[in-house]
């Protein structure tokens, strides 16, 4: 993880004011992950840090390109990738991840390293499906990834028609329940 300790940031001596932050994210910084999905990328990290005296925030802006492997033809391709979080960093008693986007420190930390959460971002910003560009336009409505296949509503089940057979027993007891409704009640 040498190659990471680029992306600290000193926050301890910062002062309560904003700070940019730029950085270039290529193959050198995949390689530091260790893994296989990612291995090259031209990414720009713009990085906007607002401290103040209770909790610091940080924007990140990713934007740039990296190279995937396609899911159906194993070409390489480039996938663009744009992304804007926000991380909120409070102080507390420990250091330890409250949710995804808010984390605690201790006050006396000196620095925090931004690169995990880089690539967390660029990670998640990659599609479950990686396809080519060019076999986009065999795939229908590409873009609504979050269209509903299944669900529990049946619509044939308000639609099923009543055996004949039946209606004249509900008919029954319709006229049965209409012809007491009608009876008052003896006192």
């Amino acid at each position: 993880m040498k190659a990471t300790k680029k992306y600290n940031i000193n926050i301890l001596n910062l002062n309560n004011q904003q700070y940019h932050y730029q950085y270039d994210i290529n193959s050198s910084f995949f390689d530091s992950f260790m893994q296989d999905l990612l291995q090259n990328g031209d990414l720009t990290a713009n990085i906007l840090l607002t401290k103040t005296e209770n909790l610091t925030t940080i924007n990140f802006s990713i934007k740039g390109t990296v190279e995937l492997c396609c899911d159906r033809s194993l070409e390489l391709f480039d996938h663009p990738i744009n992304v804007n979080k926000n991380l909120i960093i409070k102080y507390g008693l420990k250091n330890e991840e409250l949710t995804d986007e808010i984390i605690s420190i201790k006050r006396n930390t000196t620095s925090i390293n931004i690169a995990k959460y880089l690539y967390d971002y660029i990670m998640l910003a990659i599609p479950m499906k990686k396809i080519h560009p060019k076999f986009l336009d065999q795939y229908k409505d590409t873009s609504n990834e979050t269209l509903l296949i299944y669900s529990s509503y049946n619509e044939t089940e308000n639609e099923v028609e009543i055996d004949s057979r039946w209606d004249a027993l509900q008919k029954l007891t319709t006229d049965y329940t209409d012809k007491n409704a009608t009876k008052a009640p003896k006192k």
